[in-house]
């Protein structure tokens, strides 16, 4: 009956903003603050302890077959590799849990994991809205364009300009109605009317490509607007908690081996403008039946650039010789699924 609790903060030093499908909307939690939501945190903790584990693995010349990279980094079983079971609790499944860290703090179907992230929690001042941009032809850039092609591509040049301005209302006003028939969708109660609406949406779809088909050169249009999303702003220090149950010594070992690697993970979306780089920490606490109110684990995480681990003595081990164990098949095994 103990778990370690994990208090911390992630720092953004970049702007964040998460993908929400047909919705450019941060998320935000009852009291309308924004959050980075737990799935999008797990997720962003589960890649880098998989991609981490998995250079270890190639760094001395081992490979995962593409089954195990589905079951390591995902959680789902694409080639039976496990027995058909019920779901089971965090207590079962030992032998697995011990051998393989990774499956023991992220899970799979049937394995729960042991590690429960929270949402991020950021103060309301912090959201914006990023700048409306615009995507254009290189012609608009780059007025002697047309001296630096052939001069038979000419009239193709012009052609694809003409059709990519005549088409593009057409398609942007057939895509929001298609966002308007998702949100009726979503919200609609029985399964006749979804129906009926997805057949509008597949109407709709239909259209589009018809006039993406007349088109010369790029089926997407070429020149146009993009309006913005909500983001979190650099600077922003976002609250966040996670636990970790079970008694597997090695789980949180691993847990914090990763966590020295993550800034080598920028998260969420907006990679191609530098979105997402942030420096995390975390104060942990270790909770039992004997000392409900925890004892003091240490602090793990960044700061400027640099991991801080400042582990109690109690729990204090060898960052390097930890990595070099995890290929050692008589402590881990990291093929064993259940």
């Amino acid at each position: 009956m103990n778990y370690f609790e994990l208090n911390g903060r992630i720092e953004l030093l970049e702007p964040f903003t998460v993908n929400v499908p047909n919705n450019n909307h941060f998320p935000l939690n009852v009291h309308g603050d924004p959050i980075i939501p737990a799935s999008t945190l797990r997720g962003w903790l589960r890649f880098a302890s998989y991609r981490c584990l998995v250079e270890v693995y190639k760094q001395h010349g081992l490979t995962f077959s593409i089954h195990e990279h589905y079951m390591l980094g995902k959680g789902v079983d694409t080639n039976d590799l496990i027995a058909k079971e019920r779901a089971t609790g965090i207590g079962s499944n030992v032998v697995v849990r011990n051998m393989n860290p990774l499956m023991d703090l992220y899970g799979r179907w049937g394995l729960a994991g042991a590690l429960g992230v929270g949402n991020g929690i950021a103060p309301k001042s912090a959201l914006f809205k990023t700048n409306t941009s615009s995507r254009s032809h290189i012609s608009d850039q780059f007025d002697e364009f047309k001296e630096y092609i052939l001069e038979s591509e000419h009239e193709v040049l012009d052609k694809i300009m003409s059709e990519d301005g005549e088409f593009a209302p057409e398609i942007r006003i057939l895509k929001q109605q298609i966002r308007n028939i998702n949100n009726e969708r979503r919200a609609a109660t029985n399964i006749e009317a979804k129906d009926n609406l997805l057949e509008q949406l597949n109407d709709l779809d239909g259209q589009i490509a018809q006039l993406k088909n007349k088109k010369v050169g790029s089926k997407e249009t070429i020149r146009r607007l993009n309006y913005g999303v909500d983001a979190l702003d650099a600077g922003t220090s976002v609250k966040q908690t996670m636990k970790l149950s079970g008694n597997s010594d090695n789980s949180l070992k691993f847990l914090i081996w990763t966590i020295s690697k993550l800034v080598l993970f920028p998260i969420g979306g907006m990679r191609s403008h530098n979105f997402g780089k942030v420096e995390p920490k975390w104060t942990i606490t270790n909770h039992s039946f004997a000392n409900p109110s925890g004892e003091a684990v240490g602090i793990v995480g960044w700061q400027d650039g640099k991991f801080i681990n400042e582990l109690n003595s109690g729990y204090m081990f060898d960052l390097e010789a930890f990595e070099k164990s995890l290929i050692d098949e008589n402590i881990f095994n990291f093929r064993v699924f259940g």
